[in-house]
């Protein structure tokens, strides 16, 4: 058989396999991947039984069916529980199934061929109803490679403001770029590759140590220095077998990793693996994994003649556009092609992965077979796989590295298999070559999907593409996530045009609807003096509000908050996610605006015409209906009382008059007039009205209404102020005291006769 990309015989699957079965057995089976990959469907309901599980009835069934449930949990697998049906079962009402629970269901069984060969069927989904809102998904470590660090400052800063948003807590810590090569076998290299992973490790423990309930993920940014592990062979070749690059030695932060038992030679120097040498003895990780693990690294990759830190770059940017659902992510195919050049071999159906990514993630009516190269259509497609025989940068009849680095890859998540590539540390490597490519490639993540099978299911629920790998039971050390762990299948994009207003009720937060079928906004508010973060909407997350209860407005009112605070908005759109595999709510991208809550807004507590008299200032309240009676000189001076103690103040007046001064003193605004006419209505102006909490400048205006001999101040200068200025007078001749103030029409600080001459005067006078 001959390589279709190079002209030279297979070395890989395809030969090593196809002697597995005769020409005669494949002749009479004429079997396929998609044969031993059952359509398992979800029906939900509201009511018990909340999951129901059906799939089409196939003749031959040798054995019954079984499922097997597990319980998918925050930190990682839970309980498992299985059942057992009829052979004939084409249904399974799981009544023990509770709503907002995510479980994980593994449908098997066996049936015989023409020839008597017992075949394995078999599924794997997440499915579960109601699933809650996630709002806070854990602490994240970027171990970034110093040597690029600088170079990616920009691109770097808005990953990790991307993360926040999403709802990690983003932790990031440089370290030194990896130094010692994998062959390499000089004296002391052993000791160097030893200290350079012990150190690279010492920083992942101390950021899970730090909080292990919430540290979640680790993504590596450049030549992070690369983990070799095990004396393994998972394509089933001898001249490849020995120590294959291990990231899982980073996800597995408690295990014990030695390096004081294997001593093999392999076929090249990177294969060796002896004690003291830098390379683990352990061929599945120790324990249980608590970290999702991914690397975005170029180092060696010739793609597009683009250098390292420039395929960095794009990678990163392309990131940015997936998560904010820009070009041409807005428009991705939830499908998946699967490209498979093997056909089905007896126990293994290799592309059995991607037909289950299509049952499982993006319904099976969306998988279609096709080839890789040219793409089908100009929008992204979520996934796709492709297997052939391989080489370590080639997979025969899907593509080969060259393929990646001048072709646009249309295909974002890319599962892909065949011999030698799942060594992923080689220069123009097919796995880290497909996320490299021209700019307008999609690529952000690749995986080597068989040996063993790689379950996505659990990405249909809203599941990072890290928590695929944390989750599964198999620990194999060569299992590697390459691109950012914490992506998921679905990024909604967030609102516009959030800002905030000053209002006297208090800082009104403001944003455009989205339309895009969210059921509401959630907004969070944080104090940025002390770093303490609230949902400011709806109701906590429960069985009774999976949601929170988000608000339908696109408006908050921020009140109850300390004046002057120093405050950061966050605003992110809720929805309801329905996927092959059930439903489940989830936050769109988050978007943030800093602001300072107001204080008590300013207003005018009182207003009075000052008039400085033998007995001290004697004050007349203006309150806009009430006239200033008194007999003017050409001046009169206002003092307005506000609320809180005054920043600024701007005085300004309309009418016959002049101002001639202003002075604030505390809480008191003192104007004063000249060439003030009798018998008008001044409009007194008082601007840019701030304090120490109040910012916003804010604006009164109110009348000053002069009509000399008002007594009464009705606005009319009649008889009843005359009888009544006699009777002032004459009973209360003197000093004036309280109410009969107002009769000092002189201001002289005296109740005379003089007073009355003044109201006579002018009666008859009339303020309109």
């Amino acid at each position: 058989m001959k390589n279709k990309e190079s002209g030279k015989p297979t070395t890989g699957w395809s030969r090593t396999l196809a002697a597995a079965l005769t020409l005669s057995q494949l002749a009479a089976t004429a079997q396929t991947p998609l044969d031993v990959s059952p359509d398992v469907r979800t029906t939900l309901s509201a009511t018990t039984p909340v999951i129901t599980l059906n799939w089409p009835a196939v003749t031959g069934i040798a054995e019954g069916v079984t499922l097997t449930r597990t319980e998918i949990l925050a930190t990682g697998r839970g309980s498992a529980k299985q059942f057992s049906l009829a052979t004939n079962a084409t249904t399974y009402a799981d009544t023990t199934a509770l709503s907002g629970k995510n479980y994980e269901y593994q449908f098997s069984h066996y049936y015989r061929l023409a020839s008597g060969t017992k075949v394995q069927r078999f599924a794997l989904l997440n499915a579960g109803t109601e699933l809650p809102l996630v709002e806070n998904r854990g602490r994240v470590l970027l171990l970034v490679d110093a040597s690029v660090a600088t170079s990616l400052q920009a691109e770097l800063a808005d990953y990790a403001d991307d993360l926040t948003l999403d709802g990690w807590v983003v932790i990031r810590r440089d370290i030194a770029r990896m130094a010692v090569a994998p062959d390499n076998l000089t004296a002391g290299a052993g000791a160097a590759r030893t200290a350079e992973l012990v150190a690279a490790k010492k920083v992942v423990a101390d950021f899970y140590n730090a909080d292990k309930v919430n540290s979640r993920a680790v993504v590596l940014i450049g030549r992070v220095p690369v983990p070799y592990s095990g004396k393994i062979m998972p394509d089933g070749h001898t001249d490849h077998q020995g120590a294959w690059p291990a990231d899982m030695y980073y996800a597995d932060v408690t295990g014990t990793w030695t390096d004081s038992a294997l001593n093999w030679t392999g076929s090249t120097a990177r294969l060796n693996n002896t004690v003291g040498d830098g390379k683990f003895d352990q061929s599945q990780a120790p324990t249980a994994l608590e970290l999702e693990v991914g690397r975005i690294d170029f180092a060696g990759i010739a793609s597009g003649g683009k250098s390292e830190v420039e395929l960095l770059r794009q990678y990163l940017v392309r990131n940015h556009a997936y998560r904010n659902n820009l070009a041409p992510f807005n428009e991705v195919r939830r499908e998946v092609v699967v490209d498979d050049n093997f056909g089905y071999f007896g126990g293994e159906a290799f592309a059995r992965v991607g037909w289950n990514i299509g049952t499982a993630v993006v319904g099976r009516s969306n998988a279609k077979a096709g080839d890789w190269f040219p793409p089908v259509g100009t929008a992204p497609l979520l996934f796709g796989f492709g297997c052939g025989g391989g080489g370590y940068s080639s997979a025969s009849g899907v593509a080969t590295s060259d393929d990646f680095s001048s072709k646009t890859n249309r295909v974002v998540f890319n599962a892909l298999f065949g011999s030698y590539f799942g060594d992923w540390n080689m220069n123009n490597g097919l796995l880290r070559s497909a996320l490299g490519g021209p700019a307008d490639s999609t690529g952000l993540a690749s995986f080597w999907v068989n040996r063993p099978f790689w379950n996505f299911s659990g990405t249909a629920l809203g599941g990072t593409l890290g928590s695929t790998l944390r989750t599964s039971s198999d620990r194999s050390v060569h299992r590697a996530l390459l691109g950012d762990s914490t992506l998921r299948v679905q990024h909604r994009p967030a609102v516009s045009n959030l800002r905030t207003t000053t209002t006297t009720d208090g800082l009104l937060v403001q944003w455009n609807a989205l339309n895009l079928g969210e059921t509401g906004y959630h907004v969070y508010r944080t104090d940025l003096d002390t770093g303490t973060t609230i949902r400011v909407t709806g109701d906590a997350v429960s069985a009774s509000a999976p949601d929170g209860r988000p608000t339908t407005a696109t408006e908050f009112l921020s009140s109850g908050v300390a004046a002057g605070a120093r405050l950061s908005f966050t605003v992110k759109p809720v929805f309801k996610e329905t996927t092959p595999g059930g439903t489940y709510y989830d936050l769109g991208l988050g978007t943030f605006i800093e602001a300072t809550q107001p204080g008590t807004p300013i207003e005018v507590v009182s207003a009075v015409s000052r008039r400085l008299t033998r007995s001290g200032a004697v004050d007349i309240d203006l309150d806009g209906v009430r006239t200033e009676p008194r007999a003017l000189d050409g001046k009169l001076t206002v003092v307005i009382r506000f609320n809180q103690e005054l920043a600024t103040a701007t005085a300004s007046v309309t009418g016959s008059a002049t101002l001639v001064s202003q002075s604030r003193t505390g809480s008191e605004l003192t104007v004063n007039l000249a060439n003030v006419a009798n018998l008008q209505t001044l409009g007194l102006t008082v601007d840019n009205l701030t304090s120490a909490t109040w910012s916003e400048a804010q604006t009164v205006t109110f009348p000053i209404r002069l009509l000399q001999g008002d007594i009464d101040q009705n606005g009319v200068v009649e008889n009843r102020d005359i009888t009544y200025g006699a009777l002032i007078s004459r009973t209360y001749r003197g000093v004036p005291t309280g109410s009969t103030r107002v009769c000092d029409l002189t201001g002289d600080g005296l109740l005379t006769a003089q007073d009355l001459v003044l109201i006579v005067n002018k009666r008859g006078t009339r303020l309109n």
